[in-house]
């Protein structure tokens, strides 16, 4: 069962100049989608909001998945997605989890190992 383990978001712990989240724009089903990258969270998600603004290009199927905040706050989900992503020269199918509550959506552990972000030449060029 997927789960977000408790812990901090990357702008925690590090850092930089100018105080913001750690953001990449990926291209998933067609949509550019702004993801706050979250190296404690195990799974990608999506908020409600966004989801409303790009419904259409997303087919939802129902998930058993229960996802947990950091402070062990039960996140109620909507449903799950298996998404053609676009980023750089990658292009997985990924699960989405879309969840019932605003916020950034996130992408984790899941995504970033397959997308093979460059997370510490990333921080590093964001943080100096």
């Amino acid at each position: 069962m997927p789960q977000l383990y408790k812990g901090r978001t990357c702008r925690k712990e590090l850092p930089n100049k100018s105080n913001e989240e750690y953001k990449v724009k990926i291209n998933v089903n067609e949509c550019e989608i702004a993801m706050e990258i979250d190296t404690e969270a195990s799974v990608s998600i999506m908020s409600e909001d966004t989801y409303k603004e790009y419904k259409s290009k997303f087919r939802i199927e129902p998930t058993s998945a229960k996802l947990r905040t950091y402070m062990e706050e039960q996140i109620p989900i909507i449903g799950r997605a298996i998404d053609n992503v676009n980023y750089k020269k990658e292009s997985p199918k990924l699960p989405l989890l879309i969840v019932e509550r605003k916020g950034p959506n996130l992408l984790g552990r899941n995504w970033s190992n397959k997308l093979q972000l460059d997370l510490e030449g990333y921080f590093l060029r964001r943080w100096k």
